[in-house]
C-alpha cells in the first residue's frame, strides 16, 4: 500500500462482512439521529439466521444500504421480548 506503514504483527480486517457492519452502523444513525435509552444493535440477515432464536430480534425489513447494490435483510436485536 502506497504510504502505509507495516507493523509487524498488525491485523487488518477486510471484506464484506466488515462493509457490511459499517454500512449498518450508519444505518442505525440515520435511523436515530438522537440516541434513545439503550443501544440498538442492527444485524444483517446472514447473523440473525446465525443466533437461530437464541436472542430476540424484530426484522426491519430488506433495506438497502449504502455503497450496496442490491438491498439487504436488517434485524434489530429487541430489547423487549
Amino acid at each position: 500500500m502506497l504510504g502505509a506503514r507495516v507493523v509487524l504483527g498488525a491485523r487488518v480486517v477486510l471484506g464484506d462482512a466488515v462493509n457490511v457492519a459499517a454500512r449498518l452502523e450508519a444505518l442505525d444513525a440515520r435511523l436515530a439521529p438522537v440516541p434513545a435509552a439503550g443501544t440498538r444493535i442492527l444485524l444483517d440477515g446472514a447473523t440473525a439466521d446465525r443466533l437461530d432464536g437464541t436472542l430476540p430480534q424484530a426484522s426491519l425489513g430488506r433495506l438497502r444500504l449504502d455503497g450496496r447494490a442490491a438491498a439487504v435483510e436488517v434485524h434489530r436485536l429487541d430489547p423487549t421480548p
